[in-house]
């Protein structure tokens, strides 16, 4: 990341697309439509980049669909664009919420972009890229709709964990955590349970010994005996909460942190550096590598 990068510092969402709009800013428009019914309705996000002022830079985009997570969003201090991405009679409201986010799991977001099929998935599925979740057409049915975020470095997942409630969700938030939008219950009529993850940027997650490695699901004692046994660790929710079905836990491994076998895992991955923008001098410091929760 150069001395030039721009980092986005604020979103926002109009009803309204103007040629004269697109020609005053094009590089920080995007049009898009959600449906209505049969018909489709057009939006333009619009986002403003600030040169490297990390301070007030956007590190977390989340969506709500339910009070539930609105409630956790507006406690851990995100900022809701009050449009509906969902303004069909089908399905719950959809709102887009961002936080400048202040811990050290925050890496600002420097361009966005939407994928509304597998080959636009296909163009972004690059190391600095990242899909939010959530459909925001999840409940009007044809093609998928994704917002990707790109970040100023890449990350590596170190924190996996669960939730079933706005508080807790609230915590995690503070804490550093991005909630993948969608219940893992979707459909199943019990409660709703989240998956939360933090993130730290390379080559951090590999020197320290942070990153995971390894993701498993137990659907049984029998398999959470094993998993344990083999040194992984258990989030602490059942994502089958509130269902007629068996105990279903996730379960985590981080990466080796051994010497020998740390260097062995960084000289597998010397591939990881493609694409990898030098860390500025002042990031660290952003990040405050020495105040870690």
């Amino acid at each position: 990341m150069g001395g030039s990068q721009s980092v986005i510092n604020n979103i926002t969402i109009s009803p309204n697309i103007t040629r004269n709009a697109l020609r005053q800013d094009p590089g920080n428009h995007i049009p898009f439509k959600v449906k209505v019914g049969a018909e489709e309705k057009s939006l333009l996000l619009h986002y403003s980049n600030e040169e490297c002022d990390y301070t007030n830079a956007i590190t977390r985009i989340q969506f709500s669909f339910s009070e539930r997570m609105a409630e956790g969003l507006e406690a851990a201090g995100f900022t809701k664009i009050e449009v509906n991405w969902n303004p069909s009679k089908d399905g719950s409201p959809i709102y887009m919420w961002y936080l400048q986010g202040k811990t050290p799991y925050d890496i600002p977001i420097v361009d966005l972009n939407f994928s509304c099929d597998a080959a636009d998935d296909a163009l972004l599925l690059q190391p600095l890229w990242e899909r939010c979740s959530i459909d925001v057409d999840r409940d009007v049915g044809g093609n998928w709709f994704h917002l990707w975020m790109k970040r100023a470095l890449r990350p590596f997942i170190c924190d996996v964990t669960t939730s079933d409630n706005s508080a807790s969700d609230a915590e995690l938030f503070r804490q550093g955590y991005t909630r993948i939008d969608e219940t893992t219950n979707r459909g199943a009529g019990g409660a709703d349970v989240f998956i939360f993850y933090r993130q730290t940027p390379y080559p951090v997650a590999l020197e320290e010994g942070l990153a995971i490695r390894d993701l498993q699901v137990s659907l049984n004692q029998e398999e959470e005996k094993t998993y344990k046994s083999q040194g992984y660790d258990r989030a602490p929710t059942n994502l089958n909460e509130g269902t007629a079905g068996p105990h279903v836990f996730l379960w985590y491994k981080k990466q080796i942190t051994e010497p020998a076998a740390s260097q062995s895992f960084k000289d597998q991955n010397q591939n990881l550096r493609f694409n990898q923008e030098p860390v500025p001098r002042n990031f660290n410091k952003l990040l405050g590598r020495n105040k870690r929760i």
